[in-house]
């Protein structure tokens, strides 16, 4: 809740930031945890923001 007030109506600011989180998450797994499964980190990190209705 503490990101969704923080980028309150910047919404693209927000998906660049968890972007590049997911990103640095993906590369330290990598790095510490090569064996470890990457399934579902997408959603956690990039897919949980609500979509605006159009």
């Amino acid at each position: 809740m503490a990101l969704l007030n923080e980028f309150r109506g910047k919404r693209v600011a927000l998906c660049l930031y968890l972007s590049g989180q997911y990103v640095c998450a993906l590369k330290d797994l990598a790095e510490y945890a090569p064996n470890t499964s990457t399934k579902g980190l997408y959603e956690r990190f990039v897919g949980w923001p609500p979509v605006p209705r159009l």
